[in-house]
């Protein structure tokens, strides 16, 4: 039985259909709040870095 047919073990019960509505990420999303929040991180760390190297005199 094997030589006669490879998927001898499996039983299709029911035909894969394709989705109407994609499941996949949004990417541009994903673009959006990554460059956003890039941004946020870099200057958050140009301050620290600033403050940090400079500090006010009281």
């Amino acid at each position: 039985m094997v030589e006669a047919n490879e998927d001898y073990i499996f039983k299709v019960i029911e035909l894969p259909i394709a989705p109407e509505i994609p499941s996949e990420p949004k990417r541009l999303l994903i673009v959006i709040l990554g460059a956003i929040m890039g941004f946020m991180i870099g200057v958050l760390g140009s301050l620290v870095f600033h403050y940090t190297r400079n500090p006010h005199e009281g």
